[in-house]
């Protein structure tokens, strides 16, 4: 079906106001409530250029007001009141002024509202407590993992030949995650986000309790007291076995 305004174009649906068919070059949409309607009969604000229904810029503007109707003269007398044009101009252009400035002054204060609410939206936010502690509760769980991985990342050494313990430098990691998730369960801003702060603080526990048990016991000598015992598991038999062996490896070669 052709539109009713162009002639020309396919329609695409129907004008709220007049009710006939228009296509999407002669239409638009209401700013407010996305009905579609002839760009016609569309309500533009002058200053944001935005379109309304004629339903959704009463709401917004509220209805205009009721211009006074002046009493025609009768044939036997008078009216009760100045009938002249010039006073009924006066009056109109009254209403008139009077609409206008309200609608100015409508019209200013959304666009002030719609200013503040895009800069608003457009505005840096910090990221929210759960996110920091869940973020930081893994990065410390990755990092103790890999010291149990490999053992040789335990001690760091500092320039001037001093030992560090890489677990001490961890667990300041985990300790933030936690302080991040208490933060979060305890305020009362991000409340709907206590399930996801609990959980960043029992990963950040986790991560911690394994740093601790990495500092209390060294993984290096712990890979040494294991070939020990392994070797001083060994009976008589294998342990003469092991001895050639390790000759036979070491022996130099004969011409």
């Amino acid at each position: 079906m052709e539109c009713e305004v162009c002639k020309e174009r396919s329609s695409v649906g129907y004008c709220v106001e007049t009710n006939i068919l228009i296509c999407e070059v002669c239409s638009t949409s209401c700013e407010k409530c996305g009905d579609l309607m002839s760009r016609k009969a569309a309500r533009v604000s002058e200053r944001s250029g935005r379109a309304y229904c004629t339903r959704c810029w009463e709401e917004k503007h509220g209805k205009p007001k009721e211009k006074v109707a002046i009493p025609a003269p009768t044939k036997g007398g008078d009216s009760g009141g100045d009938t002249s044009f010039a006073a009924l101009g006066t009056a109109d252009a009254d209403l008139d002024v009077s609409d206008r400035a309200a609608l100015d002054a409508a019209e200013e204060a959304d666009k002030d509202a719609d200013d503040d609410a895009a800069f608003r939206a457009s505005a840096w936010k910090p990221p929210p407590p759960w996110k920091l502690s869940f973020q930081s509760a893994i990065l410390g769980l990755i990092a103790i993992v890999c010291v149990y991985i490999f053992p040789s990342f335990y001690r760091v050494t500092l320039p001037g030949g001093q030992i560090i313990l890489t677990p001490y430098i961890l667990m300041i990691v985990p300790t933030i995650a936690i302080i991040w998730g208490v933060l979060g369960l305890t305020s009362m801003d991000y409340m709907s986000d206590k399930t996801r702060s609990l959980l960043g603080v029992f990963i950040g526990a986790l991560a911690l309790t394994l740093c601790i048990a990495a500092v209390t016991r060294d993984p290096l000598d712990r890979s040494k007291e294991a070939q020990v015992e392994t070797r001083d598991g060994y009976n008589r038999a294998e342990l003469e076995v092991w001895r050639e062996r390790m000759l036979e490896k070491h022996r130099p070669p004969t011409e």
